[in-house]
């Protein structure tokens, strides 16, 4: 399992294609707001909410806030 604490500058995503890959993917947001599309389905999460889903599923993520975004996020399997 990799864990990582994701700092995400206003407007940054992860780019226009979604993606997968094997495994699985969950987090907190810490602070801000995060968007995450999961197979075509966009998920709006604030401050507090988490989310989990197989990596398999294709998936991106965007910051579309004014606002600094803070995330702890989890990968199994690592992917470093």
């Amino acid at each position: 399992m990799e864990l990582l604490r994701c700092t995400f500058e206003p407007h940054a995503e992860s780019g226009p294609e979604a993606y997968e890959h094997r495994g699985e993917e969950t987090g907190i947001v810490i602070s801000g707001e995060l968007t995450l599309w999961r197979d075509g389905q966009r998920i709006a999460l604030k401050e507090g909410d988490s989310f989990a889903f197989e990596s398999t599923m294709p998936h991106k993520y965007a910051n579309e806030s004014e606002e600094e975004a803070v995330v702890i996020w989890a990968i199994s399997p690592p992917s470093y």
